[in-house]
């Protein structure tokens, strides 16, 4: 959760993105930092994109344009930052727009936990995949439960990953708002719930 609220304190910052800090990282957190992505690649580099806050393929384009390598000094590289805190990845240099060796070792680390190269390269595929939300892990009852779940998040959080473990009723610590209130969230993995799910 801290990391999430550094992440939107420094889109409020340096953005003016109007964040609620509140460690939850939904739709307005994400559309927040495509708006940061396509500012500062106007910023930098002059793509002369809309500053809509939504990725499509002229956004992308920009990106394959512009990998952001180790040795970068620059706004975008702070981008970067923030999106690696967003989804708990903390620096040890913070976010200071200076892709040094912390940087990389973070990109890496996001890397290899979404299942992209890890090069330490953030291109088109690294920030797309920082532009969604992170995962859930979800406790539900039965399988069919937790298949709900997971598309019901899906559909409203855009390709929320989820994932799943089937636990007995007992296990159950904390009760979501749904179906029948059959589905738990795991205690440590709260921060940043999809809409209308914390």
């Amino acid at each position: 959760m801290f990391s999430i609220k550094t992440a939107q304190i420094e889109l409020n910052n340096r953005f003016s993105a109007g964040l609620s800090i509140d460690g939850k990282w939904g739709p307005a957190c994400k559309k927040a930092y495509i708006t940061a992505i396509q500012s500062a690649l106007n910023s930098v580099y002059g793509a002369g994109l809309s500053v809509d806050g939504i990725w499509g393929s002229e956004t992308a384009s920009a990106i394959s344009s512009h990998n952001v390598i180790q040795g970068s000094n620059n706004l975008f590289v702070g981008v970067l930052q923030i999106g690696l805190y967003a989804h708990g990845i903390q620096l040890s240099n913070g976010i200071d727009c200076d892709f040094g060796s912390s940087t990389k070792q973070g990109v890496i680390s996001f890397q290899n936990s979404n299942g992209l190269g890890a090069d330490g390269v953030a291109g088109v595929n690294t920030f797309k995949a920082r532009s969604s939300y992170p995962a859930y892990f979800v406790c539900a009852i039965s399988s069919s439960i937790a298949a709900w779940v997971f598309v019901s998040w899906a559909e409203s959080a855009s390709k929320a990953k989820i994932i799943y473990s089937i636990v007995p009723p007992a296990c159950i610590s904390s009760i979501a708002a749904a179906p029948s209130s059959a589905v738990t969230v795991s205690p440590f993995m709260t921060a940043g719930l999809p809409p209308n799910q914390s």
